[in-house]
Order: C-alpha cells, then sequence, then structure tokens
C-alpha cells in the first residue's frame, strides 16, 4: 500500500488545486459573470469534462489490462449516483 501512495497523491492533486483555486476565487470575490464567448465556450466544455476525460481514462485503463469492463461500468454507475446525492443534499441544504 506504501508503494502506491505517491501515485494516489498525484491522481488527487488536480481535485485538490481545482477546489482551492475555485475557493479561493469566490472567497477573494473575483468571481464575475461570464461573457458570451465564455459562456458558449464553458458550454462546449463541459461534456468533454463530463464525458469526454472519464470515457478516455475508463478505455485506457481497459486497454491496459488495468481494470475489467465490469470494473470501469460499476465505478461509472456509483460516481453518477454519488454525484447526484451530493447534488441533491447541496440542493436541499
Amino acid at each position: 500500500m506504501a508503494r502506491h501512495a505517491p501515485q494516489a497523491l498525484t491522481a488527487l492533486a488536480p481535485t485538490v488545486l481545482l477546489l482551492a483555486a475555485r475557493k479561493q476565487r469566490i472567497d477573494g470575490a473575483r468571481f464575475d459573470y461570464p461573457d458570451h464567448r465564455g459562456a458558449r465556450g464553458a458550454r462546449l466544455l463541459r461534456p468533454l469534462l463530463r464525458y469526454g476525460i472519464p470515457g478516455a481514462i475508463a478505455f485506457s485503463r481497459v486497454f491496459r489490462g488495468q481494470h475489467h469492463i465490469s470494473d470501469t461500468v460499476a465505478g461509472a454507475l456509483l460516481g453518477r449516483w454519488s454525484t447526484a446525492v451530493v447534488r441533491r443534499e447541496l440542493i436541499s441544504s
């Protein structure tokens, strides 16, 4: 387990940095409404971030033999379910 710790930290680093930048942007009052081009770019980028990158990672892990297809499908379903639960809890509070 100890030899996999650097890989786990490397995998979590982008998420931690993104959350820290988002918190700083909101707390620092630098949050502003996007202009028309920014909104269009966000609309085009959302499906890529939501489906493209996770799909590519899942495909690469199956292709390299690190996971079975059932593992990746179960992980995707678990991720979608947990996202729905968190979103519902955040909206209800």
